[in-house]
């Protein structure tokens, strides 16, 4: 396996080949260096092939009449990249005390909750809230036979800021968990809660990614390599649109001129008899 730099947009990850293109931007000036070593700890391996991805990407256009030509006519074959992205999984602790109207009574609580493999997507290539639904019980042991024909996106978030991005969210989940200990109506008023990383691990998590560019413009999609979700936008052709509302004009014009004909001919009948 080799570790890589691209020169271009900077992104660092691993594959089979000593001399391989970027899979974010294409390049191929990339400093690359042969390594015999991983750090990580565990992997989720794809449930989705390469064969069915590409068959939901196509799937999307069925039906949508305004997607730009060029969008559809990609082909997928070539710009599919298959890669795992890094993704640290966290077991904390949150302690501290919190305040709360529980039944009408002011309650304080002091707690002690312990959270085990909390993860934290540990890339910024990607947008964290649009990669989700990973089943982190198919968590597994790392084995690098699993990396086969796989780019791997090295971790470009540190463990401490990875804590940054879990701790809000973790420590509402125990504000709930506390205030719903006796199952009562409760309210928060404050709380001075902490969390503690106690174990911190490295995974590897699956997805495709397609990349495409539309008026200057860069397009990611994104299917998830567990869950066979597909994350992206789709852009619009204008000259489709106007192509439609001009079309929408001749049936409308056409259809009024058959119903004016019908209406002449019916008077005309009329005049007749």
């Amino acid at each position: 396996m080799y570790i890589h730099k691209c020169n271009k947009c900077d992104i660092v990850f691993y594959s089979e080949l000593s001399s391989d293109h970027c899979p974010m931007c294409n390049n191929i000036e990339l400093k690359s260096q042969l390594i015999d070593k991983y750090s990580y700890d565990y992997i989720i391996p794809f449930s989705v092939t390469k064969t069915d991805a590409i068959d939901k990407f196509n799937n999307v256009f069925k039906g949508k009449k305004l997607i730009p030509n060029s969008i559809k006519n990609i082909n997928v074959e070539e710009s599919i990249k298959k890669i795992y992205i890094p993704c640290y999984l966290y077991d904390v602790s949150i302690e501290g005390e919190a305040r709360y109207i529980i039944d009408g009574n002011d309650t304080s609580r002091i707690a002690h909750i312990d959270y085990k493999m909390v993860p934290s997507i540990a890339t910024r290539l990607v947008d964290e809230a649009r990669i989700d639904g990973f089943d982190m019980s198919k968590l597994i042991p790392f084995n690098p036979s699993y990396l086969e024909g796989s780019y791997v996106i090295y971790s470009d978030v540190t463990s401490s800021e990875g804590i940054i991005k879990i701790s809000d969210d973790t420590i509402l989940s125990a504000v709930d968990l506390i205030g719903n200990v006796n199952s009562g109506e409760y309210k928060e008023i404050n709380n001075d809660l902490i969390i503690k990383p106690n174990n911190t691990y490295l995974a590897l998590l699956p997805i495709y990614m397609i990349k495409t560019t539309y008026k200057d413009k860069n397009y990611t999609y994104v299917i998830n390599g567990d869950n066979y979700k597909l994350l992206g936008t789709l852009p619009i052709s204008y000259f489709k649109i106007i192509a439609w509302f001009i079309s929408l004009f001749d049936l409308f014009f056409i259809i009024g001129l058959i119903i004016l004909l019908v209406i002449k001919g019916v008077m005309i009948w009329k005049n007749y008899w």
